[in-house]
């Protein structure tokens, strides 16, 4: 998110630098400490967690 714009640059990418201030208000989740990280029940994407996103049997998942 610290790149400098250069002019050889492709449209694209110069777009992408012009909006990183929309993309650094919201995209990604801070994990702070770590200390209470559930990885696989904890909502990642669209409210549901990586279990369910996997379909894995919950007897098998274990938070290191």
């Amino acid at each position: 998110m610290e790149c400098s714009l250069k002019a050889q640059d492709s449209p694209v990418w110069k777009n992408i630098l012009r909006c990183r201030f929309i993309i650094n208000k919201g995209i990604r989740w801070k994990i702070g400490d770590g200390e209470n990280i559930k990885l696989w029940w904890d909502n990642w994407n669209d409210n549901t967690n990586l279990a369910e996103l996997l379909d894995k049997d919950s007897i098998l998942l274990v938070n290191p």
